[in-house]
């Protein structure tokens, strides 16, 4: 194409089209700013607002742990009463910490005691279960005879069926006590 004006006018045409070029680059820039800060203003009043409701759950939560650790000291005294309440009106205490040392006179060391079941009746009088078990059938049965050799125990007999393995041997047996309260 061959342009046919003079090369005065040609310039200012090109610095006229360069001019509204830039001119309109720069207001499609700016509108775009312009429109970009426009919605983020919605979202600046919306984290805002976000901002404070997560500040009053916060405090709201602080407040709720304070009321718990002053309620948490009330609930551990009463619970410490109950406590006391339930070990006063246990009478039997002497009576069951002497058949515990009685029993415990008695064991072998190579029995292995997983539970005691004390049930106690009138006046110092109970039954005691003694579960657990025993290194070898010698041992039970000397633990056996030791405790009928106490005078605070009677009916004491190991059922025979207990005896038929000779190591790592399972027991369980009952027998009353008869222990005077101090």
């Amino acid at each position: 194409m061959i342009n046919l004006l003079p090369p005065a006018t040609q310039k200012k045409f090109t610095r006229r089209y360069y001019l509204r070029f830039f001119s309109f680059l720069f207001f499609g820039l700016a509108l775009a700013v312009l429109i970009g800060a426009g919605l983020l203003v919605p979202s600046y009043f919306l984290a805002r607002s976000e901002a404070v409701s997560a500040e009053r759950y916060a405090r709201a939560v602080e407040e709720t742990v304070g009321l718990k650790e002053q309620s948490g000291a009330t609930q551990e005294t009463a619970m410490l009463a109950e406590q006391v309440k339930i070990l006063s009106s246990f009478e039997n205490v002497p009576v069951t910490a002497h058949a515990l040392s009685e029993i415990e006179r008695a064991l072998p060391k190579n029995i292995s005691l997983e539970a005691i079941r004390i049930q106690h009746g009138d006046s110092g009088e109970g039954t005691i279960t003694v579960i657990g078990v025993s290194g070898s059938r010698a041992d039970l049965l000397r633990f056996s005879e030791a405790l009928k050799g106490n005078s605070f125990f009677n009916g004491v007999s190991v059922p025979v069926g207990q005896l038929v393995n000779e190591t790592n041997v399972p027991f369980s047996f009952s027998f009353r006590f008869a222990i005077a309260t101090p």
